[in-house]
């Protein structure tokens, strides 16, 4: 089309007919009836560009979803054991931040898909003959939002039970421990205490001559006093 109006533009400029009042109008509106398909053409292939992203941007978010799904379900099953008495805190924990990962990257392609579809959305059109897929998935990128806050509130309350359960592990182990201490303590005590009564028992023979005590200060380390003729009389 557009070959043929410059064919056309280049017949009507080269043909005196042109002067005439109806030619002209004819060229005129066989321009603005050219121009205004030149942007029809514009316009949908920058839809199919936005289309094809959509595409894309849908795909991410429909396995997303699905894995954030299964993630939910598996979270479900560890809190039934975990009413049950198991101590899988800690397995609940690993899941959430998971859970949290998966709902950011859902809210990215959630903001994806919102900021794509406005773009599409043509506001010249009644709101009654298209959907509003954008505000659809602003209401969803909200309720997502909500749902994290929540997960986190739930994840601190998971850490302090799981702390809260291991304080009496660490003073079973504490005391364990202060047992094992103790236990390798007495041996050692023990022998201090027999070679204690070997001294003991060792000074009292040497004290003993012929079965009497004899006294045995004279070899004793210090000054020493001797009487000559008897102790002083009292």
């Amino acid at each position: 089309m557009i070959e043929g109006r410059e064919q056309l533009e280049h017949v009507l400029q080269s043909n005196q007919a042109l002067q005439s009042d109806g030619l002209s109008s004819i060229f005129t509106e066989f321009e603005n009836v050219t121009r205004a398909y030149e942007e029809t053409i514009e316009r949908v292939e920058f839809l199919m560009k936005e289309t094809e992203k959509i595409h894309e941007n849908w795909k991410d978010w429909d396995e997303t979803q699905r894995n954030l799904q299964c993630i939910m379900v598996g979270i479900v099953k560890e809190l039934s054991e975990l009413k049950k008495g198991e101590n899988n805190s800690k397995q609940i924990c690993s899941e959430l931040e998971f859970c949290q990962e998966r709902m950011n990257r859902l809210e990215t392609v959630c903001n994806y898909l919102t900021s794509s579809l406005s773009i599409l959305h043509d506001q010249s059109l009644p709101s009654s003959t298209v959907f509003d897929f954008a505000s659809e998935l602003t209401i969803y990128s909200n309720a997502l939002i909500q749902l994290r806050t929540r997960c986190l509130f739930f994840e601190e309350l998971v850490r302090k039970r799981r702390y809260v359960h291991n304080i009496p592990e660490i003073k079973s182990i504490r005391e364990t421990e202060v047992v094992q201490k103790s236990i390798i303590d007495w041996p050692l005590k023990a022998l201090l205490m027999l070679i204690g009564m070997l001294t003991v028992l060792i000074t009292w023979m040497t004290s003993i001559d012929n079965g009497h005590v004899i006294n045995n200060w004279r070899n004793a380390i210090g000054i020493h006093l001797e009487y000559v003729n008897g102790p002083p009389p009292f």
